[in-house]
């Protein structure tokens, strides 16, 4: 098992990152009741084409969670993605993901948002110390929240 940053345009990998996000976005959007879910519409041109960085789990080789991160301005590192293939569920690879942002971006917060009806991924964050900021409607109706972490220096996860 390893992490590693993923070079997203190597061949294949951004066609992995997106097969693994279509998996469990499809779970996530029966979860929260929602048909009409926006992760869902997102290609591997989109994922090849994103300015964001991405970190892999390695299960054998085999690549099973990703997280993507917005890490390009000196403020707060946004939480943009953090999916598990669904085979791979409820192993702690979003939770090693997790601890390895939390390690990499420690000197600077961490904010993420999230369906109000995703209870895992809540719990999760609120695990790692992230708190409720904000509750919103996007303009599509969605109920959703944004997680806030402060920089935690000197701290592990």
């Amino acid at each position: 098992m390893s992490i590693e940053e993923l070079l997203i345009h190597r061949p294949g990998v951004a066609a992995e990152v997106a097969r693994i996000a279509l998996s469990a976005y499809a779970l996530e959007a029966r979860l929260i009741g929602r048909e009409d879910f926006p992760p869902l519409r997102r290609t591997e041109t989109d994922v090849a084409g994103a300015s964001t960085r991405f970190f892999g789990f390695l299960l054998d080789g085999e690549l099973t969670s990703v997280v993507e991160v917005d890490a390009s301005g000196s403020g707060d590192v946004e939480i943009c993605s953090l999916v598990t293939a669904p085979a791979h569920f409820r192993r702690g690879m979003a939770r090693d993901l997790l601890r390895h942002v939390a390690t990499v971006f420690g000197d600077r917060g961490l904010h993420v948002s999230t369906a109000t009806a995703n209870t895992p991924a809540l719990c999760l964050y609120a695990s790692f110390g992230f708190r409720e900021q904000r509750r919103w409607t996007s303009p599509d109706g969605f109920q959703l929240v944004t997680l806030t972490r402060p920089p935690a220096v000197g701290a592990t996860a």
